[in-house]
């Protein structure tokens, strides 16, 4: 009976242990998809943003060029108007028109570097927001390889814990199985009745 209970007390306490490891491997399993889930979509999100922050530079590029386009035509416009008056009153060669056609050409140079300028600062700008979704994206990694670590720390620890108990259980047993034996021999040594 004592051989029958350490017999019962061994198998479940390996059937605790084997569960428990179990448990713990599957916990290991989660924690790693979770980890390549969010590896995966912080890289999807970077790509998307990356790409929709080029296309914003490009056309803030392209927006900048049609600024300065129209700038450029219309300061044509204006000097040919310019001319015509002048050339009507012939005025051509009089100091007042080269003023205002020397005012003229440096209004339109002043806004054609105002137009580059603001191109300049969105462009930079849309750029810092792209190394920022880089900085987040490795923030995420950094996160979920975090969270992963604890997790498997986590059930290692569980996993160890498990052990102890399963070799605490299994010793208790047959520390139990061995007294009772002791036991019931000395109580059969008083009796007068010897087994052996």
């Amino acid at each position: 009976m004592m051989v029958a209970g350490f017999a019962l007390k061994t198998v479940g306490a390996i059937a605790q242990l084997n569960y428990a490891k179990s448990a713990a491997n599957q916990q290991i399993a989660l924690a790693a998809r979770e980890r390549e889930g969010a590896t995966k979509a912080a890289a999807a999100t970077r790509e998307s943003t990356e790409k929709a922050l080029h296309d914003a530079q490009l056309a803030t590029i392209e927006s900048g060029e049609q600024q300065k386009s129209d700038l450029a035509r219309q300061a044509d416009k204006d000097r040919a108007s310019l001319l015509a008056v002048a050339g009507g009153r012939g005025q051509l060669a009089s100091g007042t028109f080269w003023r205002q056609m020397t005012d003229l050409a440096f209004i339109n140079e002043l806004d054609q570097s105002r137009v580059n300028q603001g191109v300049n600062d969105r462009v930079a700008s849309l750029q810092a927001d792209k190394e920022q979704t880089v900085q987040d994206q490795k923030g995420v990694q950094d996160q979920a390889g975090l969270n992963y670590y604890a997790a498997a720390t986590d059930a290692r620890l569980q996993k160890a814990q498990a052990s102890q108990r399963a070799f605490f259980q299994i010793a208790g047993a047959g520390v139990e199985a061995g007294t009772g034996y002791y036991k019931h021999k000395t109580l059969q040594s008083l009796a007068g009745n010897k087994v052996t």
